[in-house]
């Protein structure tokens, strides 16, 4: 599947994404407009997550697009599960839940979120934050649900048209593999937390070799503002990447921020960028305003050996205490959970 792409192609560099993630903390029509000024700067790739509780807003925000003329086709609209939906049986009335809130027909992309799974309460209908608790506060897992079940109940959604393509959320090596060794339509986009300490080279290596898009959701690590919500323990041992010696000084010879290096960096070593914060109007030009410069392969090079792979790695979803214990979380040697 080929992605719209602003202004330079997937397979040259990448593509921004629209990725809205604070629907909870903005007001509604903020999230709207939003949505309306990114289309006006170029951005065509619009990715929401049920879990997020913004999508009636993005709606929105889309419906007045295409009432102005643009074709549906003419924008991608990604959208993601939610960990308490990703039992087979649950695949088809959590899409249609999202598409409903949405006003679309059919989502460009349908995302299989986290590879771990969490119990619901089948005694509610379904809502955008159907999260259960143990007594203990730790996350209710269900360790019967797996990735196969649930794929095969996804592809028959793009048999029905509800969504053009599928991909995956936070997968690791070893799971992408297993699903495209047991799937009928393989993978086509893959969204992770990679950032500068925490590059995920070989997962993008073996994604490249299958032909499947990466994205990532934390391009420059959701420090130090989120943090406290998704770092875990460890991250406090990190340097700030905004504040990397490198990176300010390639600031500094370009006349841009440190946020904007790094996601020049990410962009042009191929990573689709999922940006959050958009629907603050400063932020959003700033994440804009990087395709005005090009960084030398030196200067890539030198971005690139600040990679610490998994010693770089803080974004664990330390949030959700206990699901480290689920035998699919992808990163058992790193939990902090």
């Amino acid at each position: 599947m080929k992605l719209p792409n602003h202004p330079e192609s997937l397979t040259e560099y990448g593509e921004i994404s629209h990725h809205l993630r604070e629907p909870r903390v903005v007001e509604p029509n903020a999230l709207e407009d939003a949505v309306i000024t990114a289309f006006n700067n170029g951005v065509t790739h619009f990715d929401m997550s049920i879990i997020f509780g913004g999508e009636q807003f993005v709606g929105r925000g889309l419906k007045k697009i295409l009432e102005g003329g643009v074709k549906r086709e003419d924008i991608s609209v990604t959208d993601t599960s939610a960990p308490f939906g990703n039992r087979a049986s649950d695949v088809k009335e959590y899409l249609e839940f999202s598409l409903k809130n949405t006003g679309l027909e059919y989502f460009d992309i349908y995302i299989f979120g986290e590879p771990w799974t969490a119990l619901r309460d089948f005694t509610k209908e379904v809502s955008s934050m159907d999260l259960m608790l143990n007594a203990n506060g730790t996350v209710a897992l269900d360790f019967d649900a797996d990735h196969i079940t649930t794929w095969k109940a996804l592809e028959d959604q793009v048999d029905a048209g509800l969504v053009k393509s599928i991909g995956l959320m936070n997968f690791n090596e070893r799971q992408i593999l297993n699903l495209i060794n047991n799937c009928r339509i393989k993978p086509s986009y893959l969204t992770i937390a990679a950032y500068l300490y925490n590059q995920e080279k070989s997962l993008r290596k073996l994604c490249a070799k299958h032909n499947i898009a990466v994205a990532t959701w934390a391009p420059i690590g959701c420090y130090p503002d989120l943090i406290e919500q998704v770092a875990n323990k460890k991250c406090y041992s990190l340097p700030n990447p905004l504040e990397e010696p490198v990176v300010l000084e390639l600031a500094k010879k370009y006349g841009k921020t440190s946020e904007q290096i790094l996601l020049r960096h990410l962009h042009q070593e191929g990573l689709i960028l999922e940006i959050p914060r958009l629907s603050q109007p400063e932020h959003l030009k700033e994440a804009i305003d990087i395709f005005d410069f090009q960084l030398s392969q030196d200067e890539l090079s030198q971005l690139d050996d600040l990679d610490r792979g998994e010693d770089g790695r803080f974004i664990d979803d330390a949030n959700l205490p206990g699901i480290a214990e689920h035998p699919e979380y992808p990163h058992p040697t790193h939990s902090c959970c």
